[in-house]
This record gives C-alpha cells, sequence and structure tokens, in this order.
C-alpha cells in the first residue's frame, strides 16, 4: 500500500461564538485520536477551522484552505486520491473542489439536496454502510 494519510478536516464555529476554546476542541480530538490509535487506527493530523461563516476565511469548508494545508504538510497526498466522508452540503462541495471522491453520510433534505445530488459520489446512512460496500 502506497503513503496513507489520514486526516479529520472541520468547522468549529463553537470557538468563534465562544462556546469553547481550541483548547476544549484539541482536547476532544486527542481523545478521539488516542481511542482510535488503541483500536489500530492512526489519524496523522486533525485540520480545525474556527471561523464563523462569513468571515472571509480559506479554511472553513467549502473552501479548500485545509485540504490544501494538509497537502503541504504532506506533500505525496494526492487529493484525488482521497475520500471526503461527511454530512453536509458544504463537505460534498469541499470535497468535489478538491477532486475527491465524495460520500455524503445521512438524509437528503428540501435545504440540501441540490447540492448533495450535484457535489456527492455516494450517498448512505451511515459510515458502516458505505465502507461495507466498498
Amino acid at each position: 500500500m502506497g503513503n496513507v494519510v489520514r486526516s479529520l478536516q472541520g468547522s468549529t464555529i463553537g470557538i468563534a461564538k465562544g462556546i469553547c476554546t481550541r483548547e476544549n476542541v484539541d482536547f476532544v480530538h486527542e481523545y478521539l485520536c488516542k481511542t482510535l490509535d488503541d483500536k489500530g487506527l492512526h489519524i496523522d493530523k486533525v485540520y480545525v477551522c474556527p471561523h464563523l461563516a462569513g468571515g472571509g476565511c480559506h479554511c472553513r469548508k467549502p473552501e479548500t484552505g485545509m485540504a490544501l494545508q494538509a497537502q503541504h504538510d504532506f506533500p505525496f497526498l494526492d487529493l484525488r486520491a482521497s475520500v471526503m466522508v461527511g454530512d453536509s452540503a458544504s463537505d460534498m462541495v469541499f470535497g468535489r473542489r478538491c477532486g475527491m471522491e465524495t460520500v455524503f453520510i445521512g438524509k437528503i433534505t428540501p435545504e440540501n439536496e441540490q447540492e448533495v445530488l450535484k457535489n456527492s459520489d455516494h450517498i448512505v446512512v451511515s459510515l458502516y454502510d458505505y465502507i461495507k460496500n466498498c
């Protein structure tokens, strides 16, 4: 198997809204990564956008800043060979903009239908459903 980077990327508006601190978010991610590592699943790096929408940042999905940062951190990373798994239309737009395979997990609603259908390669109700069919 070639080089693999496993990363988590997410928007955490709770930081921008003052609901939680960056340290709180980092603690949760550290716990998650340790729990997964104990199960033999390693996460190389976690990327977080702490900004509110409309703030002009380039890291908040569907902007591609976090993916470009991951590519900088891991030069061998080929975004076209990557998979974006997410539960929002902006996750799917992000994945499409990066040239990734996209997997939408959840229910299609009138609010997200157009973007999800346009930008999703796979639509499933759970991550388990996607993995069992790979």
